[in-house]
């Protein structure tokens, strides 16, 4: 089972986008177009600039909510938050390039969540855009220098690996150190969202000292509030005894009730505890009912591990096929293990057309994360060809 620290495919660098801070911002895109059905459908929780409550991108109900923003930007063509979240319907919809143009539009005019949504994407590639740092780094610190906690949060990261920008430690602490001031405003007034980035700024040790039992309590009071991320993060708490007495009875009340609210890495963690037997009596209708779920949410890890569970005949008929197909999707979002089962289907021609290159493709992309398995496979494949 992995240790998942952060909770959202949009945020790139580990503090959960599905939040706002309900705070004043510095220097925001003034826009004020009146409230619309786009952005009851669509607002983002983590938009200081909403005017309804924020919906969460796995929660966005594509058809309603493309309607209402297409209407709501035909007739509001220069609101740039409606553009924002026309962009936001459009990546809930794998439409990745139609969702950089509204994205483009609104960070163009200075839309500070616009700003950071185009430097998360640019950030992880490959939805719409090739993967460019510098890009990355220049979109959050614009959003970054707005006052965005968000784009503070990323900026920081960037500095702190040098991606995009020159390593510097000193300037990665000090954007934290801007992010948690406005998380801490925001979690003192009983936000809830904020409180959960709080306890992941603790737990990291990102603009604070590092401190696990301050963590486990920022977690907690977002969990009782019902915060499905927070429920999750509390769970990974319990199971690891970080901050907290190890408790693994606490931590899958808490995994399932983040489960229950639909939190994909909630749902893959019980998958995976139920696939394997840990914690939990081994079921495989349950490891591929919570697993089915997560994956429908596009998360790499449940499809991986549907891949296998199709691949292996646990809980449903071998179906090598339909293996290949969910290793596909998991391996195409840089899930190392499902890229070296792939390779070896492709390897083997089970579900797949036999193809030596396309194997050696897969091993290559599974091998360059380090995945040592899958660096012997392509030693010796490239042995056999090169002898």
């Amino acid at each position: 089972m992995r240790e998942e620290k952060t909770l959202s495919r949009a945020n790139f660098f580990g503090v959960v986008l599905l939040a706002c801070l309900a705070l004043p911002c510095r220097g925001l895109a003034a826009d004020n177009t009146p409230l619309t059905d786009c952005d009851i459908l669509v607002a983002s929780p983590q938009d200081p600039q909403r005017l309804a409550d924020g919906v969460p991108t796995e929660k966005i109900d594509v058809s309603p909510a493309l309607d209402a923003c297409l209407a709501a930007t035909a007739r509001n063509p220069n609101s740039p938050r409606l553009h924002f979240q026309l962009g936001r319907v459009y990546e809930r919809r794998a439409s990745f390039d139609q969702a950089m143009t509204e994205y483009l539009k609104a960070a163009e005019a200075g839309y500070g969540a616009a700003q950071n949504a185009l430097g998360n994407m640019y950030a992880t590639g490959g939805q719409g855009v090739a993967q460019d740092d510098p890009q990355a780094a220049l979109w959050y610190r614009r959003a970054a220098d707005q006052g965005n906690a968000y784009a503070q949060n990323n900026i920081g990261t960037m500095y702190k690996t040098g991606r995009g920008v020159a390593l510097d430690g000193v300037q990665a602490q000090a954007w934290y150190q801007k992010a948690v001031a406005w998380y801490r405003k925001a979690a003192e007034q009983g936000d809830a969202d904020s409180q959960n980035n709080l306890g992941l700024m603790y737990e990291k040790g990102q603009g604070v000292p590092q401190d696990d039992a301050l963590a486990a309590l920022w977690f907690r009071k977002a969990a009782e509030q019902g915060n499905a991320y927070a429920q999750y993060n509390l769970g990974r708490v319990y199971a690891s005894g970080r901050g907290v007495l190890q408790d693994k009875g606490q931590a899958l009340v808490w995994y399932r009730r983040a489960a229950d609210a639909g939190e994909a890495h909630a749902q893959v963690t019980l998958g995976t505890m139920y696939l394997l037997g840990q914690g939990v009596a081994q079921d495989y209708a349950q490891a591929l009912a919570w697993c089915r779920k997560a994956a429908e949410q596009r998360d790499p890890y449940a499809q991986s591990n549907l891949g296998s569970m199709y691949e292996r005949g646990l809980g449903v008929d071998k179906d090598e096929t339909r293996a290949a197909g969910w290793y596909r999707l998991a391996a195409l979002q840089g899930n190392a293990l499902a890229q070296y089962n792939l390779a070896a289907m492709y390897l083997t021609g089970r579900g797949v057309p036999k193809d030596d290159d396309q194997a050696i493709e897969w091993y290559r992309k599974a091998a360059a994360q380090g995945f040592a398995d899958a660096k012997e496979r392509l030693r010796v494949l490239e042995n056999a060809r090169h002898p």
